[in-house]
């Protein structure tokens, strides 16, 4: 509980300050939110998907539960990001007895492994934002829980609701569990089929009932044209095509994993002396991780918000060598300080950076800056990071992934454009006709990494702050 309710206090205090609102955050949320205003289940942010057709750019699970929480709290990043945090937060006593169920007795190593899991670079990420990671760690936690139940029908059946639930959340996430299965089938020799019978019958179910939703909307086309887009060309179709492979968004650029997997190779390599289940423990998350991260990245990807699912089962691996592990030797030392590592430079990292450029990631100075812009008839355009302040003060949002769409009479319309400092010019020529400044929030001064190294270093959303310049069109 303690370990739960430091994690809480470290996320409530930067929780709106980093990251500031980002692509896939609002497109998250966006159909959620329309959904909850009244205005339908559609969304103005998917540049593959018609505002006028009900959304099919991904499964509905996670947009449904949060609409449902929109309904109750209303619309803000605040609801947004809590749902988030709160299938965190569930996940914890799921991998507490997850752990247990794995034969790791210890209190001590079984904190060590919520620490090491909740601090990790990815997974912050993963329940810092709108996007469905962390629902979908939990479903995917509440599966492996599942798989070791001993009550054969509560398993089955448990498992199928999992599957079911799994399938309508992501079709990454059931990516993900079919090469989990096939690695757990052949791990223990084809043991536990009943398990992936059940599994496969909820996927399939799942699947069946997205296909028939779609289908008598009209919007089965778009949703598979979504899907494709957003998956894009894994590295097996890139090298049967003979194309370049992008690994922007499908590589994990993940600080923590590193220093994870070094420590589970090491442990392994030095494990003289070691139980047999927990070389097998160890051996088993090696192989895992191993096998499902190449298997992501072959057909599809696997990018730092999806890192999870090769390093929360390589620490689970780890925590089953802690209790006779850390503290014995030289060797074991070097594994503790790469676990170190992998915390420091997680959600320490971030909270800490966060922290020192509080001014430039103000969400009341962002909320000011929307009040003295937006009037409640204005249809707006607005970049990522402004669309929570906006979205609730004017009349209709569009955001960049409009400007996708065929039909352009929508730019007509606009009055307000909200911009970042490198988007203006380009957007306001994409709305067309005359506009004037009315209002900014620019950075005050640079952030640490900025006075640090000079320029940016690769951390993305790390290294964004708010600095929006708003226009309106001169009739």
């Amino acid at each position: 509980m303690s370990i739960g309710i430091v994690w809480l206090i470290l996320n409530i205090l930067t929780v709106l300050q980093y990251p500031v609102p980002w692509i896939d955050e609002v497109m998250f949320t966006d159909p959620a939110a329309r959904w909850a205003l009244g205005h339908g289940f559609n969304s103005t942010a998917w540049p593959t998907l018609s505002p006028d057709a009900p959304f099919a750019g991904y499964p509905p699970l996670y947009s449904w539960l949060m609409a449902l929480g929109f309904r109750v709290l209303g619309v803000s990043q605040v609801v947004s990001r809590a749902s988030s945090m709160l299938w965190g937060l569930l996940c914890m006593p799921v991998l507490w007895s997850l752990c247990g169920r794995l034969g790791i007795r210890s209190w001590g190593a079984r904190s060590a492994c919520l620490i090491v899991v909740f601090c990790g670079y990815g997974v912050s990420m993963s329940y810092r934002s709108g996007r469905p990671d962390s629902f979908m760690m939990m479903l995917a936690l509440i599966a492996a829980w599942w798989a070791l139940d001993a009550r054969p029908v509560a398993r089955r059946f448990a498992l199928f609701l999992t599957g079911t639930a799994i399938g309508l959340t992501s079709l990454a996430l059931l990516v993900y569990i079919g090469l989990a299965t096939v690695f757990m089938l052949a791990w223990k020799r084809g043991s536990g089929l009943d398990r992936a019978v059940a599994l496969g019958a909820g996927l399939a179910l799942s699947v069946g009932l997205m296909w028939a939703g779609f289908r008598a909307s009209g919007t089965w086309e778009s949703f598979v044209w979504s899907t494709q887009v957003q998956s894009g060309k894994g590295l097996l179709a890139c090298l049967a095509s003979h194309t370049p492979y992008d690994h922007r968004n499908r590589l994990p650029k993940d600080l923590s994993l590193v220093p994870i997997v070094i420590a589970a190779v090491w442990m392994r390599l030095s494990d003289a002396g070691r139980r047999h289940e927990q070389r097998y423990e160890l051996d088993s998350a090696l192989g895992f991780a191993a096998f499902v991260g190449a298997g992501m990245i072959l057909v599809g990807k696997l990018p730092t918000y999806y890192s999870w699912m090769v390093y929360v089962p390589l620490v689970i691996g780890l925590a089953t060598t802690w209790p006779e592990a850390f503290g014995r030797g030289a060797r074991d030392i070097l594994a503790a300080s790469l676990v170190v590592v992998a915390v420091l430079v997680g959600l320490p990292l971030q909270a800490g950076l966060t922290l020192l450029d509080l001014g430039n990631r103000d969400p009341r100075a962002a909320e000011a800056f929307a009040i003295r812009t937006c009037e409640p008839g204005d249809r707006a355009f607005t970049d990522y990071p402004a669309y929570f302040v906006v979205r609730s003060r004017v009349q209709e949002v569009y955001t960049p992934g409009a400007l996708g769409w065929k039909d352009e009479r929508w730019r007509r319309g606009v009055e307000l454009v909200v911009a970042s400092r490198g988007t203006a010019g380009g957007f306001l020529a994409a709305m067309g006709g005359t506009w004037v400044p009315v209002d900014s929030l620019v950075a005050r001064a640079r952030s640490p990494l900025e006075r640090i190294f000079k320029r940016p270093i690769g951390l993305g959303n790390l290294e964004k702050h708010y600095d929006l310049f708003a226009f309106r069109r001169v009739h």
